[in-house]
């Protein structure tokens, strides 16, 4: 049973050790990150072209007549088919209640989708390592 413990003990120390770890190389990261955002774009020159720079105009003579480009028709509907429907939708239109409540709904909808969740990294963290520390004094103290 000693060695039950024991496993326990070390398989917790592995995940807190590999979690601490993992925290350690987020931060580290997002740190580098918001050091590469600080640089001033205008410092940074993109490498020089392998292509001729292709002059911005032509002059063309006079008397060279630019070509016609043929214009498309417009499409033309047929109303006299039987079968033609103006408007797809055959719902009936809302009131205006129903618009207003679905708008509410919606903005109700997306100041939710904003707000921050209430378990945050270190919350769920501090709830890990106090269920751990538990579970070890109860098995320390129940053999």
């Amino acid at each position: 049973m000693k060695m039950f413990i024991e496993i326990i003990l070390v398989i917790l120390l592995v995940l807190t050790v590999s979690a601490f770890l993992l925290r350690m190389r987020k931060l580290s990261r997002d740190k580098f990150r918001n050091e590469l955002n600080r640089i001033d774009p205008s410092l940074i020159v993109p490498p020089p072209s392998p292509y001729q720079v292709a002059p911005g105009f032509r002059v063309v003579p006079e008397d060279v007549k630019e070509p016609q480009h043929r214009v498309p028709e417009k499409p033309k509907l047929d109303t006299s088919s039987d079968g033609f429907v103006f408007n797809d939708n055959q719902a009936a239109p809302l009131s205006e209640d129903e618009i207003l409540s679905h708008r509410e709904q919606q903005v109700r909808t997306l100041a939710q989708s904003f707000e921050k969740s209430p378990l945050s990294f270190t919350t769920v963290g501090s709830i890990v390592i106090a269920a751990m520390v538990i579970v070890v004094f109860v098995i320390y103290y129940s053999h």
